[in-house]
C-alpha cells in the first residue's frame, strides 16, 4: 500500500527507554558507603582487659591513619551527598504526574539527610579521634587517647541513631511506590522488613545496615516513572 506526500502523519505510543545515569546513584552510594561502614566497623576499641594505651598504640598505625581520614574526609561525606541524591531522584520518579509532591515522597528524602547529616558529623569525630589518640609523629603533641576514645565515642553515639533515617526512607518511599505502582512488590515487601532492623544494626553485625544500602541502590535501578502492572 503507497502513501501520498500530503497523507497526515499518525503519532505512534511506541517510546523508547533510554537509560537514564541518575540511576546509578544508588550503585554510587552502595560502594562509598559501604566502604565507609567497613572501616567505621574495625578494630581497635576498648575491650574488657584492654586499655587506652593499647587503644592509641592501636591508632599509631599509619595505614589506620590514613584509612579513618579516607573515611572521615571522602566516603562518609560524599556518601551522604549520593543518598540525598539517590533519595531525590526516587521522590521524582514516584511524583510523576502529581499536581504535588507526595508525603511519603518528602518523608523519604529527610530521612536520607538525617543518615546523610550522621555519617558526616560521625566520619569527622572518628577521624579526629584516630589522630588524637596516635598524637602526632614529630612529637608536636602527645597521643591523648582519653580524648580520642571520647570522640570515637561520639561517632558511635552520632551514627547508630542517625541509621534510623534509612528506615524513614524505606518505608516512606516503599508505601509511596507500593500504591503509585512505581516499585516491584517484592522490594517494598523487602524494605518493610528490612527497615525495623537497622536502628539495631550494630547488635546484628552491621548486616542490616548493608541490606538496608543494598536496597537504596537496587531501587533507584528499578524505579519506575510509569506505574508498573
Amino acid at each position: 500500500m503507497s502513501t501520498r506526500a500530503d497523507d497526515p502523519v499518525i503519532p505512534t505510543t511506541t517510546t523508547r527507554r533510554r537509560f537514564q545515569p541518575a540511576r546509578l546513584i544508588g550503585a554510587a552510594f552502595l560502594v562509598s558507603f559501604g566502604a565507609g561502614v567497613v572501616i567505621f566497623s574495625l578494630p581497635p576499641y576498648v575491650y574488657e582487659g584492654s586499655s587506652l594505651d593499647d587503644f592509641a598504640a592501636a591508632h599509631a598505625d599509619d595505614v589506620r591513619l590514613n584509612l579513618t581520614s579516607l573515611l572521615g574526609m571522602v566516603l562518609f561525606p560524599l556518601a551522604g551527598i549520593l543518598l540525598v541524591w539517590a533519595a531525590a531522584f526516587l521522590r521524582r520518579s514516584v511524583d510523576v504526574g502529581r499536581v504535588t509532591p507526595s508525603i511519603g515522597g518528602q518523608v523519604g528524602v529527610v530521612g536520607a539527610a538525617i543518615t546523610a547529616v550522621g555519617a558526616i558529623v560521625a566520619g569527622a569525630a572518628s577521624s579526629a579521634g584516630a589522630h588524637v589518640a596516635a598524637g602526632t609523629l614529630d612529637g608536636g603533641f602527645p597521643p591523648a587517647p582519653e580524648a580520642g576514645y571520647g570522640l570515637e565515642m561520639l561517632a558511635s553515639q552520632v551514627f547508630n541513631p542517625a541509621t534510623t533515617g534509612l528506615s524513614v526512607l524505606m518505608v516512606a518511599f516503599g508505601v509511596t511506590a507500593w500504591r503509585s505502582r512505581r516499585l516491584p512488590r517484592w522490594l517494598a515487601w523487602a524494605g518493610f522488613v528490612i527497615a525495623p532492623l537497622v536502628p539495631i544494626a550494630w547488635m546484628l553485625g552491621m548486616f542490616p545496615l548493608l541490606f538496608a544500602v543494598v536496597w537504596v541502590a537496587v531501587a533507584t535501578v528499578v524505579v519506575d516513572t510509569e506505574p508498573q502492572g
